[in-house]
Order: C-alpha cells, then sequence, then structure tokens
C-alpha cells in the first residue's frame, strides 16, 4: 500500500496545499522539510483525522484552537459569510486501485465557530468501475481493510513514539498488533460466533428444559462476568504502562536534579525567615532607642529623685506627715455606716474614730499630702535606674542573638541561591517532581486493581466452567435432545480447533517475529557484535538481549530504540503480510548527533522495498544527511510562510 497523495484546504497552518508522493528512481523516499511551527506535525493529524477522526499528535497550543484556518474564518467574517470550511483528502493505492478518503466539515463564520457535523465521503477507483462510498459502516469497513485505526501507529509515526516504543511495559499493546496485522482477529471473530451458535443451540435446547434455561441465563451472566473483567484487566495494565512511560520520561529528564524542588522550597522559607527575622531586628532597635530615650531622663532627674525620697522618708519617721489614707474612702463608710474593709456594720464608737481620723486627715498640709503621694512614683523611678546594667545587658544579648540567627540565614540562603543559579528549569523540574509523584500513585493504583480483577476473574472463569458443567450435564439427560447435543458438540469441537489454531499462529508469529526482528534489526544496526538475541515473554514483552545474555531495551541509546521500534514493525509487516508505507514525523529528533547518520541510511534502505515519508526539522536535516537521502529521494518539499499564518509547498 503507497500514500499517493494528501490535499489540505483551510485544515490549521494549510490554506490550500498538494502533497504528492509520485515514485522515482529506485528509492521511494520523500522528505518534507520545514521549521519548527510550518505544520509538518499537523500534517500528520490531517491525515488521522481525514481517517479517524482524532488528531493524537496536537501541541498543547494547538489544542485550544478550532480546525478551521485563522485567516481563513476572518476573511469569512469579513465578508459576512455565514460558513467556511475544512477539508482534508487522502489518496491511496493498494490491491490494482486507488481509493480517496475526503473528509469536510464546515463551522460557522464566528469568532468562536460552532461546528458542524463532519461530511465523509469514499471514492473507489478500479479497473472494474468506480464506486462513491457515503454510509458510514461501508466506510469504516474500508477504513479498518486497509489503514485501520488500532494499529495506525505502525504506519504513522512520531518521534516521541519512536524513542518510547518499547521503554516501558508494552505487552499488551504489542500483543494486540501481532494479533491485528497477522489477521488472526479474523480466527478470534470466528470463535466469537461460534460460541454464539453454541449459546444458540444450548438456548434452543433450554426451551424444551427450564433447568436449562436458568443454567444458560447463568451462564451469559458469567460469560460477560468473565469479559468485562478481562476488559478491566487489559484497562488496567495500558493505564498501567502509560504511566511507566510518563515516570521514565520524568526520570530521564530529573536524572541528577532530584533535590531542586526540595532545594528550592528551602530557599524560600530561608527568605521568609530572613525577613522575619529583620522585622524583629527593626523592633529590637526600636525598643532600644525608647530605652536610652528613657533613662537620659531619669538619670538627669536621678539626684532630685533620691533628694526628695530622703526628705519624705525623714518626716515619716519624725511622724511630719499624715498617714497614707483616702479621705473620700473614710467619708462613704460613714454615709454608708459599713465597713467597707471587713463589711459588717458599725457601731457609734467606731464612727466617731473615723470622724476624728478625718478631722486629723484635715488638719494635715497640702505639701504632705503631696509628698506621700509621690513617694511610689519616686520609688518606681529610683529601683528603674538601679535596674538599669540589667535590663541594658538584656537588649544587648537580644541584639547580638537576632544579628547572628540573621547572618547564618543568609549565609545559607547565597549558597542556596548560587546552587539554584545552576539550574535554569527549576519550574519544570518542580513540574516533573508531581508529575511523577501522580503517575506513581496512577500505577500503584492500577496495579492494585488489575490484582483484584485477576483474583475475580479466577473465580469467575471457575464458575463458568461449573455451570458449563452442569449444562452439559442437564442436555446430556435428555434423551430428545440428542440431536441438539450433537450439534453442541461439533459446533464446541469446532471452537476448540479453531481456538487452538489461533494459539498456534500467534506462537508461531511469536517465534517468526522475534527471529525476523532480530535478522533485519542485525541488518540495520550499527553496532553489529553488540546483541545476540530478542525474546517476546508469555505477556509480549519485548527484551532485547546483548552477547552476554543482559537485558538491553532499558539502556539502548534513542537511535537503537528508534531502530528497534522499526526493526519490529518492518518485521510485523513482513510476516504477517500486511504491506504498509511508514510514515515517520521527525525521526532523529531524540538521537544523538553520532547515529543520526546510520539511522538516516537505515531509512534510505528500507525505502529500497516500502515507501518511506519522512518530516525534518533545520536542527535536524544536516548536510550530511542531506547528502545521503536526498540524492535518491523521489520528492523533496519545504513548508514556508509568507506571514506566519499561511503555509505553502516549495518543491525541488
Amino acid at each position: 500500500m503507497r500514500l499517493e497523495s494528501v490535499e489540505i484546504s483551510n485544515y490549521r497552518q494549510y490554506k490550500d496545499v498538494f502533497f504528492d508522493f509520485c515514485t522515482k528512481g529506485s528509492y521511494d523516499v520523500h522528505i518534507i522539510w520545514g521549521k519548527n511551527g510550518m505544520g509538518k506535525t499537523n500534517l500528520l493529524n490531517a491525515i488521522s483525522w481525514c481517517l479517524y477522526g482524532k488528531e493524537p499528535h496536537l501541541s498543547i497550543k494547538d489544542r485550544a484552537k478550532k480546525k478551521i484556518n485563522t485567516a481563513v474564518l476572518m476573511e469569512a467574517i469579513d465578508q459576512k459569510r455565514d460558513k467556511c470550511e475544512t477539508k482534508v483528502s487522502v489518496k491511496i493505492s493498494v490491491d490494482n486501485k486507488q481509493i480517496i478518503f475526503e473528509k469536510r466539515q464546515e463551522f460557522k463564520a464566528v469568532r468562536d465557530p460552532f461546528e458542524y457535523k463532519p461530511v465523509f465521503v469514499v471514492t473507489v477507483i478500479a479497473p472494474t468501475g468506480n464506486k462513491v462510498l457515503t454510509d458510514t459502516e461501508s466506510i469504516e469497513n474500508l477504513v479498518r481493510q486497509y489503514l485501520p485505526e488500532d494499529i495506525s501507529e505502525y504506519f504513522f509515526f512520531d518521534n516521541e513514539q519512536l524513542d518510547k516504543y518499547f521503554i516501558s511495559n508494552q505487552g499488551e499493546k504489542i500483543h494486540q498488533a501481532i494479533f491485528n496485522i497477522s489477521q488472526v482477529n479474523l480466527l478470534h471473530s470466528m470463535s466469537d460466533r461460534l460460541s454464539k451458535v453454541i449459546h444458540d443451540y444450548q438456548n434452543d435446547a433450554g426451551s424444551k428444559n427450564v433447568g436449562i434455561k436458568e443454567l444458560n441465563e447463568k451462564k451469559k451472566k458469567a460469560e460477560n462476568a468473565v469479559v468485562s473483567l478481562k476488559d478491566n484487566i487489559s484497562h488496567c495494565r495500558q493505564q498501567s504502562a502509560q504511566a511507566e512511560a510518563e515516570i521514565t520520561r520524568c526520570n530521564e529528564y530529573l536524572a541528577g536534579k532530584e533535590g531542586v524542588p526540595e532545594k528550592e522550597k528551602e530557599y524560600q522559607e530561608l527568605a521568609a525567615e530572613i525577613q522575619s527575622k529583620e522585622k524583629e531586628l527593626d523592633g529590637c532597635m526600636d525598643e532600644c532607642k525608647k530605652f536610652l530615650r528613657e533613662y537620659k531622663i531619669l538619670f538627669s532627674l536621678y539626684p532630685r529623685f533620691r533628694q526628695t525620697l530622703e526628705l519624705i522618708n525623714s518626716k515619716e519617721r519624725d511622724g511630719q506627715l499624715p498617714p497614707n489614707i483616702d479621705p473620700q474612702f473614710l467619708k462613704k463608710m460613714l454615709v454608708s455606716h459599713k465597713c467597707m474593709i471587713c463589711d459588717r456594720e458599725m457601731g457609734a464608737e467606731e464612727e466617731k474614730n473615723i470622724e476624728r481620723l478625718l478631722k486629723q486627715l484635715n488638719l494635715s498640709s497640702s505639701v504632705s499630702h503631696l509628698l506621700v503621694k509621690i513617694k511610689s512614683p519616686l520609688e518606681d523611678a529610683v529601683e528603674k535606674c538601679r535596674m538599669y546594667p540589667e535590663r541594658k545587658r538584656k537588649l544587648i544579648h537580644q541584639e547580638l542573638r537576632i544579628t547572628k540567627e540573621l547572618e547564618v540565614c543568609r549565609e545559607k540562603l547565597n549558597k542556596l541561591d548560587a546552587y539554584l543559579k545552576n539550574y535554569q528549569d527549576k519550574d519544570k523540574i518542580r513540574e516533573l517532581h508531581e508529575q511523577r509523584s501522580k503517575y506513581t500513585e496512577i500505577k500503584k493504583k492500577n496495579d492494585e486493581n488489575r490484582i483484584k480483577f485477576e483474583l475475580q476473574l479466577n473465580d469467575a472463569e471457575k464458575t463458568l466452567r461449573e455451570i458449563n458443567t452442569q449444562l452439559q450435564r442437564a442436555i446430556e439427560n435428555q434423551a430428545e435432545l440428542k440431536v441438539l447435543e450433537k450439534q453442541i458438540k461439533f459446533a464446541q469441537k469446532a471452537r476448540n480447533t479453531v481456538r487452538e489454531i489461533e494459539e498456534e499462529m500467534m506462537a508461531d508469529t511469536k517465534s517468526k517475529m522475534t527471529g525476523e526482528t532480530m535478522e533485519i534489526f542485525q541488518q540495520l544496526d550499527w553496532k553489529t557484535e553488540t546483541f545476540s538475541h530478542i525474546e517476546l515473554d508469555d505477556t509480549y514483552e519485548l527484551e532485547l538481549y546483548d552477547n552476554y545474555g543482559y537485558p538491553m531495551v532499558g539502556a539502548c541509546s534513542a537511535a537503537e530504540r528508534a531502530l528497534l521500534a522499526l526493526s519490529f514493525t518492518l518485521a510485523l509487516q513482513k510476516v504477517s503480510g500486511y504491506d504498509s508505507m511508514l510514515f515517520i514525523d521527525t525521526p532523529v529528533g531524540r538521537v544523538d548527533s553520532d547515529n543520526r547518520l546510520n539511522f538516516a541510511s537505515v531509512l534510505k534502505e528500507v525505502s529500497k522495498n516500502k515507501q518511506v515519508i519522512i518530516t525534518f526539522s533545520p536542527s535536524e536535516y544536516s548536510q550530511e544527511i542531506r547528502d545521503i537521502l536526498e540524492p535518491c529521494a523521489s520528492t523533496y518539499k519545504e513548508l514556508k510562510t509568507t506571514d506566519e499564518s499561511e503555509i505553502y509547498i516549495e518543491s525541488r
């Protein structure tokens, strides 16, 4: 199968472009070159959208945009048109005929355009006559026959797929690929059909026997439970595999950068602590200033304080001062006739004593009262002067402590700042740490669920076997159901035979796959003496071993992983007889410079027997790669733009 052409109208960067992939010479290799953002990957997305209605390779930036070309949409709005249209047409040649897949989609001409339902039409051009298909079922059958979506990644690649092809748990994916491409799925469909026939026969028997009918109902529920659990297990494995791939991606980027988020957090905490300490030091300095102002006044008045206090004490000793009693307090007691100290009624004698005391107080001079009143504040002032050394010592100690703590924090902060300046991608490192934790939890959860479902599956299969045994016995006990019994046994035997053939074909295909993949890998690899063999275990996990018997997939370079993925795909197509083209987007983006030339040479060799379409960015398409590929290229197309809103093609 060959990809003959792709025509794109008003799809993302593309306004009106036509890619033709005609063959010239001995090599069926085609080169598409363009700077980043020119639409190389979106060519792959356009093909995928046309065939499957999906855009699996979109960048984060493009996901927020509609498929319709922005300039075309704006032009339609300016011209007050009601709608505008996106169209992608993909033409292939296969089995002595040409098939044109064409998908159109209209958009409401407004700034946030409404998407109308796409229209998908297929035209088959054959020697026996042309045919146009418009019904969904016929189109889906044709796509499934020649470009099935579930194995599309075995003919449409991007560099990330090549890099991650075998880097994590991919057993389920490889098993499904072998299952579909080698067309073992046809036998599986036959087995399912025979199971349905058996079920129908058993239902027929059940209509004549209530017990059998009830058993059939139980069997159907048990079979549905088994299928559901298998689907759950498959889903968990896929989720675990995806999470493992993301964990590996994070680990590869974070190698040597593990402590950066913790250091960044420590830096922020230290910065906050320094700010707090600086405020504390400012408060301490304010307290020192207040202390100095207070003692400047106290020390200037200290001699007068002492003289006045000595005078008061002298007069007290000589009995020249009245007792320190509040006259108002005594007057309240006389008015209430109650002692306000012990809270009891006073007698006439007690009230006379209070009146006498009031009289004595009234006869005392105002100066004497003033001296009594200021004694306590003077004593406080003298005591503060006495405590001056202790208060001074505490303030100095507090200031020294805070200053020392600030110096230590600033020294730590400077060291952390010097360390963190080595990493300009701190935000990305922190983000990848968080992603790794998230995907680790996802993988753990799915692994736990898978184990739980596997245990439930064992119980469900055991229950199903018991029901089948009971059902078989119930049917055998019915003499009038002998004919049905023979038919059921024949169908069961046929189904078992089909399943055995299916298992044999899978085992044979797996065996051929390992040998063929290794043979192609050794033919294409530049390290012919390094690797010894490839194995696919019972769970279809692929492993590459070196000459010492050590597994090497995880230790391979990006170039070797990509080459192994390419070898596996070529082997799978060869063993199954499914001959398809290869479309590889930026294949050497993750390959180191030393191995890029080897990889380019490999793709050139592959193009002798298979159509190979390759897209390159400027950083990948070195002069050395040009020298290898351009002399043998059937077509060379450069993607260019005039105003960054419309892409056009310049061919050589």
